[in-house]
């Protein structure tokens, strides 16, 4: 039996071996070269459709952001993975990514967030987005490769543009990817040693509160079937709630709350 196995692994190997050498990995470098110069060149076009003047600088609201963020990514060993985040002064609930690992956050979120375990949440709901690749996907599916590429080498006419940067503000994933990147980030947020549980509050928090807050319904629009969508986080959270901590100082908290409200 142990020289029947050594021979059917010395076969697999070699056969491995072989396929491996058919494989062009010149050109499979330059294909993933030139998607990520897709998603650097996009990512610039969209950014700069949405910043216009209302890009929140102050180091006092983006300083601890950016530090969670960082801590998040540390935690799980995402060495590498270079994740800029931009806050924008505006009351509507939304969050989002953009293609080149970049993420938009809205100052009507962290009004609404109770809790920064509640703001982690969203920020790695929109980071798991960007690691499994869903944002290019869902452009390439609503927009066309063809589409994008164009847009990235000679520039979109207004209307598309416009078209484009509403589909990735304000139009949900498909159920599976928004349920893959919900478990991820449940993951994350397990990993990084903060409770998963409050995201799963929003969740449901936004829904409840739907009729009274105008200002809710591009999440919500965003993040259909949320209930449903909490009851997985729960699921899925860690068992390990005594070793979870406050990714902010209430203190912290408090003066980022003030900041954005005035």
């Amino acid at each position: 039996m142990t020289i029947l196995q050594g021979i059917a692994f010395a076969c697999m190997f070699l056969l491995a071996w072989l396929a491996l050498s058919q494989v062009n990995w010149v050109d499979l470098l330059k294909i993933e070269s030139n998607r990520k110069k897709l998603e650097e060149k996009l990512g610039k076009i969209f950014l700069e459709t949405f910043m216009h003047d209302n890009q929140v600088n102050d180091r006092c609201i983006t300083g601890p952001i950016d530090s969670m963020v960082q801590v998040i990514l540390d935690r799980n060993e995402l060495h590498g993975f270079p994740v800029k985040i931009y806050i924008l002064r505006n009351d509507e609930v939304n969050a989002f990514a953009l293609p080149g690992n970049q993420i938009i956050v809205f100052t009507g979120i962290i009004k609404s967030a109770d809790s920064p375990e509640e703001l982690c949440g969203v920020l790695c709901h929109e980071l798991a987005h960007i690691e499994k690749g869903h944002v290019m996907k869902k452009l390439i599916k609503e927009i066309g490769l063809n589409a994008l590429i164009s847009m990235a080498t000679s520039g979109a006419g207004p209307d598309l543009l416009q078209k484009t940067a509403g589909l990735i503000s304000s139009t949900a994933y498909d159920r599976n990817l928004e349920t893959e990147a919900d478990l991820r980030a449940a993951e994350l947020l397990d990993k990084a040693k903060i409770d998963p549980r409050p995201f799963a509050g929003f969740l449901t928090r936004v829904i409840a509160e739907e009729g009274n807050n105008p200002a809710l319904m591009p999440w919500i629009n965003t993040h259909p079937d949320s209930e449903r969508r909490a009851h997985d986080i729960l699921v899925h959270a860690g068992q390990n709630a005594s070793d979870y901590h406050k990714p902010l100082s209430d203190q912290i908290w408090k003066e980022i709350k003030e900041l954005v409200t005035k």
